[in-house]
């Protein structure tokens, strides 16, 4: 109801919807969102006459059926600050949007366009709207903050490069510390979430931003996505001192031949080494599972079962299969195997699941 108190109260012209998820990514409830954006678009259809755009990860990994289910007057894939902020300038000026990079839209015969990408950001602005700043904060107790894009790993089962792209983009570490400054001192935010698909691909950038961190007196605690190799003791106790206090590492398995099989660089000597010197700096630390995945046997799972049993404090997460997202590895594979065809849209939840594990065993 405040939504539609908004649109049919306000002279807007534009609305923008950002899909995040698709669904629940649990294999045991498979809730999709779609019929929830849905309800969100009509509703702005039948309360305003303004045009709704629509973009996010979420969208970018099915941008032509989204558009087809959705209906949208345009769509956004990929990084779209800098193509939304076109689109809204041609709209404005009755000008030609048709060149705008990751634009999707209905050409004049009724086909859907989606335009390359071809350029990349390399620098954004970082402003919090104060009033959205209070309600996160109480509402969730952080804020987020991306300090680079784009990820060049190869991990069978990641939508990341397809969203971002592989090229490692960092963004302006003085923009980064002070937003954390205004954040620090005129709101009092003592955490942030720094949502980087991994955080540590670039160190000797994290290392200066840790730098400028400790600097500039800010007091913000901070956590953020790892990959659980290319950290040294004197890395990670750098980044404690500038404020991280949690780890969320995506190790999906501790079976080496399983992290081989899921496209990983490292083994489990290195989650092991990482894992004791995060407890050793006192960082709280997670270990994201995938459990039953390709190539996954009895084998594989006890071995990530036994070994899980080395790590000292840490938490797990283990989820079951892999959901399949076209252009990804994954995908390939699982039509190679008959698992889907190449007609299958994949929209509704569709996981992948080793033929040689037994899901009452993992359960």
């Amino acid at each position: 109801s405040d939504f539609k108190g908004i649109l049919s109260a306000g002279d807007i012209d534009i609305v923008g919807v950002s899909l995040r998820n698709i669904d629940d990514t649990n294999i045991y409830t498979k809730n999709s969102f779609i019929d929830w954006y849905r309800q969100v678009i009509e509703t702005v259809r039948n309360t305003s006459t303004a045009k709704v755009i629509i973009g996010g990860p979420g969208f970018s990994i099915f941008p032509d059926i989204l558009f087809n289910i959705l209906k949208p007057d345009f769509g956004i894939k990929g990084e779209g600050e800098e193509s939304f902020l076109k689109l809204i300038g041609c709209i404005d000026k009755n000008e030609d949007y048709k060149r705008i990079e990751g634009l999707v839209y209905k050409t004049s015969s009724g086909r859907i366009k989606i335009n390359p990408r071809t350029t990349w950001l390399n620098s954004l602005e970082l402003a919090f709207d104060k009033d959205l700043v209070d309600y996160y904060w109480s509402k969730s107790g952080m804020l987020n903050i991306q300090t680079k894009r784009g990820c060049p790993y190869n991990c069978i089962y990641c939508s990341y490069p397809v969203i971002e792209g592989r090229k490692v983009r960092t963004l302006d570490t003085g923009l980064i510390v002070n937003t954390l400054k205004d954040l620090y001192f005129e709101k009092g935010i003592t955490y942030v979430f720094f949502t980087d698909s991994v955080f540590n691909i670039s160190n000797e950038y994290n290392i200066k931003l840790a730098e400028e961190i400790i600097k500039s007196g800010v007091k913000v605690s901070w956590g953020a996505y790892f990959s659980p190799h290319n950290l040294t003791y004197e890395e990670l106790s750098l980044f404690k001192r500038a404020g991280l206090t949690h780890i969320e590492f995506g190790t999906e398995s501790f079976s080496d031949m399983q992290l081989e099989n899921y496209g990983k660089h490292f083994t489990f000597d290195d989650i092991l080494k990482v894992s004791m010197i995060s407890s050793d700096l006192g960082i709280f630390f997670a270990h994201f599972l995938i459990l039953g995945g390709y190539g996954e046997t009895d084998r594989s799972l006890n071995q990530t079962f036994e070994n899980s049993k080395k790590i000292p404090l840490s938490v797990f997460f283990p989820y079951i299969g892999m959901r399949i997202y076209p252009d990804t590895e994954l995908y390939n594979l699982a039509i190679a195997e008959g698992r889907i065809s190449i007609t299958d849209t994949l929209l509704e939840p569709t996981y992948y699941i080793s033929k040689h594990v037994n899901l009452d065993t993992i359960k």
